[in-house]
């Protein structure tokens, strides 16, 4: 298991991320960051937030960057969801 830290870039600057979150490794990291994303941008939304700028950077526990992942790429791949 490997710590990461998500920090959070939106429109207003950077967020650094207060605790880490403990993976099996980098693509797990990945995969979590593209599992909260969804949830994250529909808050903001409803803030009256744009979430279509925002990107987590993910740093493993040496302050190393690992990755990028865009908020937009998630959501344009993300279907809504239909009521019935």
């Amino acid at each position: 298991m490997r710590d990461f830290y998500f920090h959070l870039q939106t429109a207003k600057g950077l967020q650094p991320a207060l605790v880490t979150i403990t993976c099996e490794g980098p693509e797990v990291a990945f995969m979590e960051a593209c599992r909260v994303i969804p949830e994250i941008a529909a808050d903001m939304l409803r803030n009256g937030d744009d979430p279509m700028a925002c990107q987590f950077i993910i740093h493993n526990a040496q302050g190393e960057e690992m990755f990028t992942v865009p908020f937009s790429e998630l959501i344009r791949h993300t279907p809504a969801r239909t009521r019935h």
